[in-house]
């Protein structure tokens, strides 16, 4: 337990980890922590402080409540008149029984052993891996936390999503939905739609509880995704061409929130892409690119999901400009195979870097504010 606090606090002094990664986004619920003993309920505070987030500890367990509960513990006894409405299930060690009626209402299941996962993930796909060491894949587990109340429930959609369809971006379905979300966006874009795969899921779900503008750019025609989006557009064309045209639509606001990129992952492409989208984000707005690390695996012959699977192949004629223009125009050093975290500036801004390395890779990059 020891060795642990100390991981957690190195790992809080390096990151500075929520308080930066999340910008604007306020805690908007109170934690309570119901532990099994007393080394379940540390594990878990020491998380939340290390994450910025402020938890309350509680030997009871209340329906009505407004707040989310995280139950923590190997063998979490609980009978379903005691659940509380909102509550996220961590197993902090290996359990020896499986209880469905916990794991079913649970808005997020939490996990340290891949054993545990095993004897459910066929019947509860809403789990994340979240070992006792090795934090570098935290990030994306503790976002949910920031999230309101009413929005758990499509987070589970998206997590149930991202553990089961197993495509090269399924993992980043959850994040991408947070980080889109944290923006309070009026105007998105989804550069690259190639079908209903998984970005367009994430930011689909967003314009929902801000009746966002989502415009989808493709050279194919991918209209069919976008024909059942309230309030979207899909236009076919060169993204390259779409600041010209979006000058002649009739929008709310002469900025965009959110560009998402996923298009031909050609150098001088991603090159042009950043120098025509950066200048068009709002204030806080922010770009994201997805292929940004593609198969760092044996030999670039695979990659690696969050719900433990691997997919193997042959990616050694991939076309990997994504990392090097990123690297270029916002110049920016990063290791492709590493998470990151850190801040910059560029064309008086401060920026947070965020690059995410499974699934062949996910980066944001997000304005803080003007210098």
């Amino acid at each position: 337990m020891k060795k642990l606090v100390a991981i957690l606090s190195i790992f809080a002094t390096q990151y500075n980890f929520a308080r930066h990664i999340i910008i604007d986004a306020e805690q908007p619920q109170l934690i309570k922590v119901y532990a099994e003993d007393t080394e379940s309920l540390n594990l878990v505070k020491n998380i939340m402080s290390a994450c910025g987030l402020y938890c309350q500890e509680t030997t009871t367990c209340s329906k009505g409540d407004n707040c989310l509960y995280i139950l923590a513990g190997s063998d979490i006894k609980l009978d379903q008149q005691s659940l509380p409405d909102n509550y996220i299930v961590y197993y902090t060690k290996p359990f020896k029984t499986v209880h469905p009626e916990l794991l079913q209402n649970a808005l997020v299941i939490w996990d340290v052993s891949w054993e545990n996962i095993a004897r459910y993930k066929n019947a509860f796909s809403h789990y994340y891996y979240l070992p006792n060491e090795n934090y570098t894949y935290l990030d994306p587990v503790i976002l949910s936390c920031y999230l309101p109340l009413d929005l758990l429930s499509t987070y589970k959609k998206l997590l149930q999503y991202s553990n089961s369809v197993n495509t090269d971006i399924s993992s980043h379905v959850p994040t991408l939905f947070c980080h889109a979300y944290f923006l309070k966006p009026s105007i998105m874009v989804e550069a690259g739609v190639r079908g209903h795969e998984g970005s367009n899921v994430a930011l689909q779900a967003v314009t929902q509880p801000y009746n966002s503008y989502l415009i989808g750019i493709d050279i194919n025609d991918d209209s069919r995704v976008y024909n059942n989006i309230p309030h979207a557009t899909f236009l076919q064309m060169d993204d390259r061409k779409f600041p010209a045209h979006f000058k002649t639509m009739k929008v709310n606001k002469s900025t965009i929130d959110f560009i998402f990129i996923d298009t031909s992952h050609e150098y001088q492409h991603t090159v042009d892409e950043i120098r025509l989208f950066t200048p068009m984000l709002s204030e806080h707005g922010a770009l994201g690119f997805h292929d940004s690390n593609i198969a760092p695996l044996y030999n670039r012959t695979a990659y690696a999901r969050l719900n433990g699977t691997i997919l193997r192949g042959n990616w050694e004629d991939a076309v990997r400009g994504v990392a090097p223009a990123i690297k270029q125009e916002l110049n920016i050093d990063f290791d492709e195979a590493q998470y990151v975290n850190r801040t910059f500036t560029k064309d008086s801004y401060v920026w947070r870097f965020i690059h995410y390395p499974f699934c062949n890779g996910l980066t944001i990059v997000k304005r803080i504010q003007k210098i």
